[in-house]
């Protein structure tokens, strides 16, 4: 009789532990690990080169953002490309080269001004947009993702969003 008790013990341990494992991965969603990869995809893309180094606007593809949104005509390098262009194809090589995988894979990179304050002249507030803009009418499943750049200019800073939006 011991010996049937210490079985059923060792089965209740053993169930227990099944059903507290079972409960711990359920804890991390298909919806959470997609969330935390978007942003660190935006982060990643952020933080890339470029490879300009020795042109402070276009050294990173945050930099380059900043230079597209302020300067669209500014030449990177000596006589490169023009930020505007450079940036909307380097988004594209990195959004493919992240992606070589997914075969649906859309992409909307949205760049405004927090504050607003940068407005064009016909009053409205400036913004750029690189990737698939179909995407924001789109009934698909979207995950989005922002990030901040700071820029300082003069006396003044202004916070530009730069947001996210990626469909599969």
């Amino acid at each position: 009789q011991m010996n049937i008790v210490v079985i059923m013990i060792t089965l209740a341990i053993f169930i227990g532990l099944i059903i507290f494992l079972l409960t711990l991965s359920k804890s991390i969603t298909t919806s959470k690990f997609s969330n935390l990869y978007v942003t660190n995809l935006l982060i990643s893309t952020m933080r890339a080169d470029t490879g300009y180094y020795n042109d402070p606007n276009c050294k990173t593809v945050s930099d380059l953002i900043k230079c597209a949104f302020f300067t669209p005509t500014w030449k990177c390098g000596d006589n490169g490309p023009e930020c505007k262009e450079y940036a909307n194809l380097t988004l594209d090589t990195l959004m493919k080269r992240y992606h070589l995988s997914k075969k649906n894979f859309r992409y909307l990179l949205i760049v405004d001004p927090l504050s607003g304050a940068v407005k064009e002249p016909t009053g409205e507030t400036s913004r750029l947009t690189f990737g698939d803009e179909s995407l924001l009418k789109s009934r698909t499943r979207k995950l989005p993702a922002t990030y901040y750049i700071e820029v300082p200019s003069g006396y003044m800073i202004y916070h530009l969003r730069v947001r996210l939006i990626i469909s599969d």
